[in-house]
């Protein structure tokens, strides 16, 4: 997988969760999850909730 700003990623799930959550409590169980997952889990769970994982990458700017 490309660069991926996963600290980014984290927080918008977070975000996500948090926002369910004020309809379906039952959201604040993903928001432990999230806060807890590795890289590859992140990405199962954005990939799952419909995020675009694209808008995440980080490309360097040494592009020779």
């Amino acid at each position: 997988m490309e660069n991926i700003d996963f600290e980014r990623l984290r927080n918008d799930l977070i975000d996500h969760f948090g926002t369910l959550a004020q309809f379906y409590p039952a959201a604040y169980m993903e928001v432990s999850r999230v806060e807890r997952a590795d890289h590859d889990e992140l990405i199962q769970i954005a990939l799952k909730e419909g995020f675009d994982l694209n808008d995440y990458v980080v490309y360097s700017k040494n592009m020779n």
